[in-house]
């Protein structure tokens, strides 16, 4: 009768994952998972064809109990913003939990080591960025919406995007000992997201006046491809805001930002002229409103973005 194993398969990738994982595949010997998972090397052959066979199988482990947990909440039906958000939250609460000088992802650590040649593992560091970029674009399609800023391929561009942020992120890790480092930076990739997505903060409070400049390629409203607005405020301070489009669709409702009556008050022009070539023909054909009170009331924040994400 064949003799029993003095090992359980599990235990032996968990050791040999913590192995990997601390210190790197090409620098971790057969002597050294011997040593670091209390396996012979018999017992480790048993199970395994050899170091990368049992690399392999790792990997496939971190999937399981370190990403899947983790990713969970992005990966979540009908995920938002709010679900990449307790992604980063929960990595950062893990590094802030082991004191500083995380050990970074397994799979970032490993992009910077294999070779060419390594057609397998890098197929499964592969497979591994595809999910995240997956499960970013599912959530980024979500909040675009039926009526977002952004076409299929730019949300592409932008999950791609996320997820070599997020493995940068994860890749200075293993540098630096600061959290509030990285959590700045966490903070600025969902501001970057939203912006991408949602367009900048549009200017909020009191202003004299607002100008509205609407940038066609030929005159129609089907070619707009960008949309500004100068805010004047009673201290004569500027404050500016503008969107570029990609739409296939014309805008309509357009006139819904501005119900005043169109008037270029001569003591203006001077004002706008410090914003340089741009609101100089802004003078010319601008739809002007006389803002008082006008500001105040939300609706007309929501039709200046109403007007930039409608449809026809």
């Amino acid at each position: 009768m064949p003799r029993a194993k003095s090992h359980s398969r599990e235990n032996l990738l968990d050791a040999a994952l913590n192995t990997f994982w601390n210190t790197g595949y090409h620098v971790v010997s057969m002597g050294d998972l011997v040593r670091e998972t209390g396996v012979s090397r018999a017992g480790i052959y048993s199970d395994f064809d050899g170091k990368e066979d049992l690399f392999h199988a790792c990997l496939d482990r971190y999937q399981d109990i370190v990403v899947s947990p983790a990713f969970a909440p992005v990966e979540a039906d009908a995920a938002g913003f709010e679900g990449i958000e307790d992604y980063l939250n929960s990595l950062l609460k893990r590094f802030e939990d082991t004191g500083g000088l995380g050990r970074g992802c397994l799979v970032g650590n490993t992009l910077t080591q294999i070779p060419e040649d390594a057609l397998e593992t890098r197929q499964k560091l592969r497979a591994h960025c595809d999910r995240l970029t997956a499960g970013f674009r599912k959530v980024l399609t979500h909040e675009n919406g039926g009526h977002g800023l952004l076409i299929q391929d730019q949300i592409g561009d932008l999950a791609r995007y996320t997820m070599i942020s997020v493995q940068g992120l994860w890749s200075y890790s293993r540098l630096t000992e600061d959290a509030a480092e990285l959590r700045a930076t966490s903070d600025m990739l969902i501001t970057v997201l939203k912006t991408r997505l949602r367009g900048s903060p549009l200017p909020d409070g009191e202003f004299q006046f607002i100008a509205l400049d609407v940038e066609t390629a030929c005159g129609d409203s089907a070619s707009i491809c960008q949309i500004g607005i100068a805010c004047v405020g009673y201290d004569e301070s500027i404050r500016t805001w503008s969107h570029m489009l990609i739409r296939k669709c014309p805008l309509r409702r357009l006139t819904s930002i501005c119900t005043g009556s169109v008037r270029i008050p001569c003591e203006t022009r001077a004002t706008l002229r410090r914003f340089g070539p741009t609101c100089c023909r802004c003078c010319r054909a601008t739809r002007w409103c006389n803002t008082a009170g006008l500001m105040k009331r939300p609706s007309m924040l929501h039709a200046k973005r109403t007007a930039c994400c409608a449809h026809a």
